[in-house]
């Protein structure tokens, strides 16, 4: 069936339709939907529509939807079987994520959306969007280089044939003028520049406000580099007025909040910004709850307090108070809290204000406390989050399953207290929990077997409720008594604090870590959210490695299933086989082709050539340039190379840094010469900037080996002589080639 019939994903475009062109029917039309039988009956539609509705609200800062409500909804995705609808829903709770504060969470709901493409054969424009969006995540947390790198990963990923968010055009506006903003920020000038008119080139009709508005945000950081005040404020009053007109309250604060930071950079005065902050104080009452607001009202005390302004000072802190209480957090921008403080202090402190006064110190009081208390658990909360980024990309990476054991071990090691630490697979065929990994006190252990009628198991429970257990002292917990051993044995003293993890994918339990420390109290509950953030990469982790394994046990007994068998371990071999950042073969994959090629010219009796490159100068063009444009470099190299060695009897791979290597078959030594030399010059002719090079000019230096001698094929001596000749090449001037023969 094609995909955009199918009732679920019409739906998705017609509420998508609506939120463009009528805001008002669209919550109507959701609300009414809610009322319809379908929405007892058919569990797609309930989630899309409850998701709609909470992010229908969350864009406006309605704080109609409790933590507990989202996280329901996020437990009933994961029982959704159409791919796109689960992973347009993880799209929009990341979205309402984001708008509670919650960032690590909302990060596991765009990298949910990045599995999903991993095992989805359909091209749509959901992965770059979560890539965006993670991009926004990394640029609010202060980390600009993962920001840029998400953000450029979103414009190369775009599709233009996705059944739902078919606008193209308007995607890759957005997105280019998204990077666009983040590479001014950073204070790229000419990057910025160069992608406000790649965003101004995908613009197709006026309606594109939210693209133009970034454009305008980019212009505001451009013109405040460059120190051009009056163009910076007029940028300013552009995106304002874009988003008042669109009524989009989060985007007027975040504006405002940018603009005020370069006012403050480029030291201009207050006229430039505080009528403008003193419009906006009256457009949210204190009910409703942005994010945006507790930085605001940092910035509305910073300047009324010096004032003694009484009122305005009251209000502000009134309204900080709030928010603060409200069950939300700080902006992990941990800078601001030192300065904060202070700020209050001044406020407090201030000679303006009237002694005599109780009810205002008291609120000063509980603003520093509450500021004192959040400070250390947000500064944990950005260390973490890259840290889950990480985790999760490094975890799923793998099929092996001790390797997962391993990196769950090293994980949560490095940021927990670990003293014991089991994982736990299911086996079908024992009907039990068998350990991968047991490590104790530093020490590997034996493999254990936990049998399902084991009495008392907390890792059984855990894994058959599917439940985190814990205990913050098993030696005084009473669940825990009918374990216990003998007091003044070494290991009862010893461990106190334990977690049994369950595993689970999709309501179904794939094992169980069990985690134990000596310390009383060792897992706080800031540590729970963490661990139940992590668990699902290592659930999707371990589901990988089952489904590797039993794929490889059906190719033997289902004839019909070899073939798609074959191919799907053969593309996950694929991905083992490239590198990273250039897309060619890794050193891997070569040796492995290598020994191919070998055996063809001792069996045909045909010459081999084995070609060493090295990009002269290219430590210190990272150390002038940047690692990114050392990076960009890298592919473009790997491009130009790649392309001359593309038949069936040649392979191309990074060999390592700067370094590359190739093979061929059935050429001449003059005709291995004339292609290095075309392969050098056309690197030359590239004419990229290398202030390092006499030339001006990036440039390759090539050392090769040619054998006619059938028997001495292999790889480690023709190495030595292709690398012999490269050194050659390099210590003669460098951008030249020499070659040797065997």
């Amino acid at each position: 069936m094609d995909i955009q019939t199918t009732p679920i994903i019409k739906l998705i475009k017609r509420l998508r339709d609506m939120t463009i062109y009528d805001a008002a029917q669209y919550v109507e039309t959701l609300k009414h939907y809610q009322t319809l039988p379908r929405y007892q009956e058919d569990l797609d539609f309930k989630i899309l529509v409850d998701v709609s509705l909470m992010t229908y609200h969350a864009s406006r800062a309605e704080n109609e939807s409790s933590i507990s409500d989202v996280n329901s909804v996020l437990d009933q995705i994961n029982n959704i079987s159409n791919l796109y609808l689960k992973g347009e829903a993880y799209l929009r709770i990341g979205f309402v994520f984001m708008s509670l504060s919650l960032l690590d969470n909302a990060m596991q709901a765009y990298l949910s959306i990045v599995h999903l493409a991993t095992i989805s054969r359909e091209k749509n424009n959901l992965l770059p969007m979560a890539y965006n969006n993670i991009a926004n995540i990394m640029g609010s947390i202060g980390d600009e280089e993962s920001a840029i790198q998400y953000a450029k990963m979103a414009i190369s990923s775009v599709v233009d044939d996705d059944p739902v968010r078919d606008d193209y055009e308007g995607i890759a506006a957005d997105f280019c003028a998204n990077l666009a903003l983040l590479l001014a920020r950073k204070g790229d000038i000419k990057g910025a520049t160069s992608y406000v008119k790649q965003a101004v080139g995908h613009i197709d009709n006026d309606s594109a406000w939210t693209t133009f508005r970034i454009i305008y945000e980019t212009r505001m950081h451009l013109y405040a580099h460059l120190g051009d005040l009056e163009k910076m404020h007029k940028s300013f009053l552009a995106a304002m007025q874009l988003a008042e007109k669109n009524r989009d309250n989060v985007v007027l604060f975040s504006i405002f909040i940018n603009y005020y930071r370069l006012c403050v950079k480029t030291k201009a005065l207050q006229a430039y910004y505080k009528p403008y902050m003193d419009k906006l104080h009256g457009k949210v009452s204190i009910d409703n709850y942005m994010e945006e607001l507790i930085e605001f009202y940092q910035i509305y005390l910073t300047v009324y307090a010096p004032t003694g302004e009484r009122d305005k000072v009251d209000e502000g802190v009134r309204r900080l108070l709030k928010y603060i209480n409200d069950k939300k957090q700080f902006d992990t921008d941990r800078s601001k809290y030192g300065v904060f403080a202070q700020m209050v202090n001044m406020t407090k402190l201030s000679q303006n204000f009237d002694e005599n006064t109780d009810v205002d110190d008291e609120l000063l009081e509980d603003l520093l406390s509450s500021i004192s208390m959040n400070k250390i658990q947000h500064e944990l909360s950005y260390e973490r989050l890259k840290l889950l980024v990480g985790f999760g990309q490094h975890v799923t990476a793998t099929l092996d399953i001790d390797e997962i054991a391993q990196r769950a071990l090293e994980h949560f090691s490095a940021v927990f207290s670990v003293d014991s630490f089991i994982f736990l697979r299911h086996d079908k065929t024992k009907d039990a929990l068998v350990s991968v990994l047991y490590h104790e006190f530093e020490q590997q252990m034996d493999d254990i077997t936990i049998y399902f009628n084991h009495p008392n198991s907390f890792n059984i429970k855990a894994f058959q409720t599917r439940e985190l257990i814990y205990s913050e002292d098993v030696t005084s917990d009473e669940r825990f008594k009918h374990l216990r051993i003998k007091k003044g044995t070494n290991r009862e003293a010893q461990l106190k604090s334990c977690l049994y993890i369950p595993l689970v994918h999709e309501q179904r339990a794939l094992g169980v870590i069990s985690m134990q420390s000596r310390r009383e109290n060792a897992y706080q509950p800031k540590d729970i959210l963490y661990i139940n953030a992590v668990s699902p990469y290592i659930a999707i982790a371990l589901l990988n490695s089952n489904l590797s394994q039993e794929l490889n046990v059906t190719i033997e007994d289902q004839r019909e299933a070899r073939r798609e068998l074959v191919l799907t371990n053969r593309h996950l071999q694929d991905l083992s086989n490239f590198d990273a950042l250039t897309k060619v073969y890794n050193r891997r994959a070569f040796d492995e082709r290598f020994a191919i090629l070998a055996d063809r010219v001792k069996r045909l009796k045909v010459p081999m050539t084995l070609y060493m490159f090295d990009i002269d100068n290219f430590k210190l063009y990272n150390d002038t340039y940047g690692h990114i444009k050392g990076d960009e470099v890298l592919q473009i190299v790997a491009r130009t190379i790649s392309a001359a060695y593309n038949g069936e009897h040649a392979i191309f791979a990074r060999y390592g840094g700067e370094e590359f290597i190739a093979a061929d078959l059935e050429k001449s030594s003059i005709e291995s010469k004339e292609k290095a030399d075309l392969i050098r010059e056309s690197i030359e002719n590239l004419k990229i900037e290398n202030k390092e090079s006499l030339d001006g000019y990036l440039t390759l230096s090539i050392g090769f080996c040619h054998c006619t001698e059938y028997a001495k094929t292999d790889k480690a001596h023709l190495y030595e002589v292709a690398d012999d000749r490269l050194y050659d090449a390099k210590k003669s001037g460098r951008n030249t080639t020499r070659f040797g023969t065997c």
